[in-house]
């Protein structure tokens, strides 16, 4: 990913901060930040270090001080502007303002949270994580999977199916090509991850009721327009929003990965 692809991204949610934190937002962010957490609270695993990579605003870290009360939390984005300073979250005793590749600190962490930012990750940033888990380290890791694609050509949700009219309507092969591969959607369910692993993965479905006028406005704030239509993401968002906005209420179907992993230790020679 090109130094301009990851301003590009940056820009696009200071730009955005105010309606990415919106009650719409912060229920759908928790609910996930809440089935991370859920998969790795297994065989007693209690964790006392955790890092919340992409915390965004903090919605995620409000969650995971929730889940873990005993744990000291750390946060890590690269942009002030969406920091998670502007909400206080007992038991956050640090933030880090850079992307992970570039995280130059000795910490370790026993449990390391990419709560839907794993997608936004260039092959540094996923070789780095193995450097700030301890031995024994568990990551969990949730994002939209390659099947986002996939709804857009199956699901009958009303929202899916607006997605689909207006991914067909814009994009052609040499537009898609445009679009760092990154964002082109994850195959979770077979991506491995350097350094760790894996012990579990599935795939949940959350399904949402948004009001036609802001159907646009929340997918905007979520990134979606800019990882499904890459340098077209503006006038999606347009035709998003005028399509939707005389539907009373839009359904629309998430497909999302969990995956949990083992910081994976070499043998030793004997």
């Amino acid at each position: 990913m090109s130094e301009n692809t990851r301003k590009w991204i940056i820009e696009h949610y200071k730009e955005n901060q105010r309606s990415y934190d919106s009650p719409i937002n912060r229920d759908f962010y928790s609910k996930i930040a809440s089935l991370a957490c859920k998969a790795v609270m297994t065989g007693g695993f209690v964790p006392k270090r955790i890092i919340d990579i992409g915390s965004g605003t903090g919605i995620s870290a409000s969650v995971v001080n929730q889940m873990f009360p005993e744990a000291s939390i750390f946060t890590l984005d690269p942009s002030k502007e969406k920091s998670v300073t502007g909400r206080h979250i007992e038991n956050v005793v640090s933030h880090y303002y850079c992307r992970l590749a570039d995280m130059n600190v000795s910490e370790e962490f026993d449990l390391l949270i990419c709560s839907m930012s794993y997608h936004w990750f260039d092959v540094d940033d996923k070789r780095a994580l193995k450097g700030i888990a301890t031995n024994a380290g568990t990551l969990v890791v949730s994002t939209p999977t390659r099947r986002l694609s996939e709804s857009l050509q199956n699901c009958l949700e009303t929202g899916n199916l607006i997605l689909k009219e207006v991914y067909s309507e814009m994009m052609e092969p040499k537009d898609i090509s445009l679009t760092p591969r990154e964002w082109r959607g994850i195959d979770l369910l077979k991506e491995e991850i350097d350094g760790f692993k894996i012990k579990s993965r599935v795939e949940v479905e959350i399904r949402e009721s948004i009001s036609g006028c802001d159907f646009g406005d929340v997918l905007h704030s979520r990134g979606l327009t800019l990882a499904l239509f890459g340098p077209k993401a503006l006038p999606a968002y347009e035709a998003l929003k005028r399509k939707a906005s005389s539907i009373e209420k839009v359904e629309i179907s998430w497909p999302i990965g969990l995956i949990v992993a083992k910081r994976d230790q070499p043998l030793l020679s004997s």
